[in-house]
């Protein structure tokens, strides 16, 4: 019975040790976000195919990427790399 408590008092610390940690992010994502600006809103939502900054070669368009950086995207979908090395 004493273990069973044990277990539940390790237990209730680590999540109140989460939470507060939690607590500590969050007020970081708050300051971030409440700085942000129209276009980094918009940059943020918007996600763009990874098709579309490969060249037919296979390899990144540079010239695209720096593009997308400047615009704040937020995230890159459908990595054509996720399937592994090609002709191999």
């Amino acid at each position: 019975m004493l273990r069973k408590w044990l277990v539940l008092a390790a237990s209730f610390a680590v999540v109140a040790t989460q939470t507060a940690s939690g607590d500590i992010w969050d007020a970081r994502v708050d300051a971030l976000i409440a700085n942000f600006t129209v276009d980094d809103i918009l940059g943020q939502m918007t996600q763009i195919d990874m098709v579309d900054l490969v060249k037919s070669d296979g390899t990144l368009n540079e010239d695209k990427i720096r593009a997308f950086a400047k615009l704040r995207i937020g995230s890159y979908l459908n990595s054509p790399f996720s399937g592994g090395p090609t002709n191999g």
